[in-house]
């Protein structure tokens, strides 16, 4: 579902444009002696710019969908 979620960035966040995204990955790691989530998030396109924030949706997304279960 965080495929459908990514490709909105633009629509969360004001004066951030659309992009059209080449490739989405989504990696969890389970750090039990830690008791805490890693959550990566990568996101690649074509187009002459920055996908930083894609991934900061991507992750946030992920993290807040953990924290829910």
């Amino acid at each position: 579902f965080l495929w459908l979620i990514i490709p909105a960035t633009a629509d969360l966040i004001p004066l951030c444009h659309q992009l059209p995204l080449s490739h989405v990955d989504i990696e969890y790691e389970h750090r039990h002696n830690e008791n805490e989530v890693l959550v990566r998030c990568t996101c690649s396109t074509n187009y002459q710019t920055g996908v930083e924030m894609e991934a900061i949706v991507g992750a946030t997304m992920a993290a807040v969908t953990i924290y829910d279960m």
